[in-house]
């Protein structure tokens, strides 16, 4: 028996007891675990297997199995912190042994040979520490040496010197050259440009950078510690995409704004991890179609996420206020939902509290609080925290929601090839395998929880009560779209708020899961928007599918 299996059904209470704590504590040091052990934990409790007399063990037992794993991800935060820092700067950090071999690279390590045998590790471009200096600076007795080089390479450098300075496209084409061969006249035949040409975009040049000469531009490059940052400092931020909206309690909303400021606008509320429509990372995806259909999209974002101030929120209604906040402060009367998923509960209380101003909704992956799965145990892990343990044991929350977090930043691959290998359709399994899903839901959720986790926390414990509205009594058009291989949301759970819901049209979406928005966002923009619409065969599939 592994380690962290449980006895049969037919144990005794007290090896099930003692099972469960060396699972818990199992369960701490590799904290990947911590879903699969809440449920088993839950389950025993209510299904009477633990014995009464162990009930407060069992707990002391479990809050210190979260405090050896909140450690743990603490110390991994500050290790990825570090190294992420180390990253994103151009620079080096390599340490030798005493026999000249490398121990160890910090930082930027792509392309380093490796050393055979002992030799003076001296950079080209950079410094380098012998055993004197490496003993001043503190480093542990194995190191003997150590070199920092610079690794922007001449595209970085030329790049963020011409936006710094605002250079044109050939002073920028010229000084790369230059930078790549430090001699002008070799920059100017690779330009295809005259001597005298390349003199006088090089003058423009210095004259801008507020140097002489060519010494004095390249000493000046090479001292700036602008240039040890990495990336594209060129490209455009997304100021004009995030903006803030003030609250009258004085806290703030932050949204997300894409197209024309005349256009249709869409409502979109996203699911917990914030990034189906990836304005942020991909506005050129979105924009041709928004244009096109003559729409604008409009993300509010919730309470305590992203730039939002956090306020306190009692259900599903309270998100009307926070809408019509948004739409008043941008001039907007009416407008329509698009939601997914979790976000289907924060669209329903808006269109319930803001009827008169919402044309239609559109709920895609349709999460209904109102309705139990029968096959909770076979859903995916979050539904079984919302609906299950969220209802019986919702002051658990604020603890397991926050660790379990924390914990799928930490274990982003791990988790997504879980949920790829549980996809019940080749859509769906195609869709969670794209190469940009998990570094943008790993980017979007820290940003989400960047405040605090409060907002998460307030967003699950929403969804996992009813509604705090008559259904029935919503008149707006409800235009459902769920997939049939949905492994996080029940079909059955659409089907009910269908019947349910006054005004309300499902569709019922064949080969596809819980993820298709992602591959199929374009119709769903469309039906939002009001305008005709084709629902393509489940064969359109990953993140970065054109739109029809």
């Amino acid at each position: 028996m592994a380690d962290t299996d449980l006895p049969s059904s037919g144990a005794s209470k007290a090896e099930l007891n003692s099972d469960l704590i060396h699972l818990i504590y199992d369960t701490a040091i590799d904290n990947s675990l911590w879903p699969e052990t809440v449920l088993r934990i839950y389950e025993a409790f209510e299904e009477g297997e633990v014995a009464p007399d162990a009930l407060h063990d069992l707990q002391v037992h479990f809050a210190k199995g979260l405090q050896i794993s909140e450690r743990i991800v603490r110390l991994q935060e500050r290790g990825d912190l570090q190294d992420r820092l180390m990253r994103s700067l151009a620079l080096r950090v390599e340490l030798f042994g005493h026999d000249g071999r490398r121990i160890d690279t910090l930082g930027h390590a792509e392309a380093v040979p490796k050393l055979d045998g002992p030799r003076d590790p001296a950079p080209e471009h950079g410094f380098f520490f012998g055993p004197d200096r490496v003993r001043e600076l503190g480093l542990p007795p194995e190191v003997a040496s150590a070199r920092i080089s610079f690794t922007q390479g001449v595209e970085g450098m030329a790049a963020a010197v011409a936006h710094d300075l605002s250079l044109r496209p050939s002073q920028r084409a010229l000084l790369e050259s230059f930078l790549r061969h430090a001699n002008l006249r070799r920059a100017a035949d690779e330009q295809n440009l005259s001597y005298e040409t390349a003199r006088t975009y090089f003058k423009a040049i210095c004259l801008e950078a507020g140097v002489s000469g060519q010494a004095e531009l390249l000493r000046m490059l090479v001292l700036n510690p602008a240039l040890m940052l990495r990336g594209d400092r060129a490209a455009e931020p997304a100021s004009q995409i995030r903006r803030l909206i003030q609250r009258p309690d004085g806290g703030q909303i932050e949204v997300f704004v894409l197209g024309r400021e005349d256009a249709y606008p869409i409502v979109h509320l996203d699911a917990l991890s914030g990034g189906a429509l990836d304005l942020l990372a991909y506005p050129e995806r979105y924009l041709p179609l928004l244009d096109r259909i003559g729409a604008r999209l409009v993300l509010p974002c919730r309470p305590g996420m992203f730039g939002s101030s956090f306020r306190p929120m009692t259900g599903a209604l309270d998100h009307a206020e926070e809408v019509q906040l948004v739409c008043d402060a941008m001039g907007i009367d009416r407008f329509s939902l698009l939601s997914y998923s979790y976000g289907s509960v924060a669209a329903l209380g808006a269109a319930a509290g803001l009827q008169k101003r919402v044309d239609r909704v559109v709920l895609a992956s349709v999460c209904y609080p109102d309705f139990v799965a029968p096959d909770w145990r076979d859903r995916d892990f979050f539904y079984q925290v919302s609906q299950m343990i969220g209802r019986r044991w919702p002051g658990l929350l604020r603890r397991v929601i926050p660790f379990v977090t924390k914990s799928i930043l930490q274990n982003i691959d791990n988790y997504a090839d879980q949920a790829a290998a549980r996809a019940k359709c080749p859509h769906e399994e195609a869709i969670l395998m794209s190469p940009d899903i998990r570094p943008r839901s790993r980017a979007m959720l820290e940003e989400r929880i960047a405040g605090g986790m409060d907002g998460i926390v307030q967003e699950y414990r929403i969804v996992a009560q009813p509604l705090d509205f008559d259904l029935s009594e919503l008149t707006v058009p409800l235009h459902l779209f769920h997939g049939a291989e949905d492994r996080v949301n029940p079909l059955e759970g659409a089907r009910a708020l269908a019947r349910k819901a006054a005004r309300a049209e499902l569709t019922e979406l064949p080969g596809r899961g819980h993820a298709f928005i992602y591959a199929e966002w374009d119709w769903l923009l469309c039906a939002a928007a009001g305008v005709p619409y084709r629902i393509p065969p489940p064969d359109r599939r990953g993140i970065l599918t054109k739109a029809q």
